[in-house]
């Protein structure tokens, strides 16, 4: 699988709380740290029903 923001390859990884207690599983990119996960998939598929676009730029990315 490649990310959809860098192309880089994604990897199958899991999230887990401070305690332990939560073993998430995800999808990070290897190159830029995307992470996706079931609920972000399923926004995202909301997102393209309803006619808006995913926003293709990182909110913690600052461009010049």
């Amino acid at each position: 699988m490649s990310c959809d923001r860098c192309e880089g390859m994604m990897i199958n990884d899991c999230l887990i709380d401070d305690g332990g207690r939560v073993n998430l599983p995800i999808w990070r990119c290897l190159v830029c740290g995307e992470i996706i996960d079931v609920l972000i998939l399923s926004h995202r598929a909301e997102k393209t029903k309803t006619g808006r676009q995913r926003n293709q730029t990182s909110p913690f990315v600052l461009s010049r």
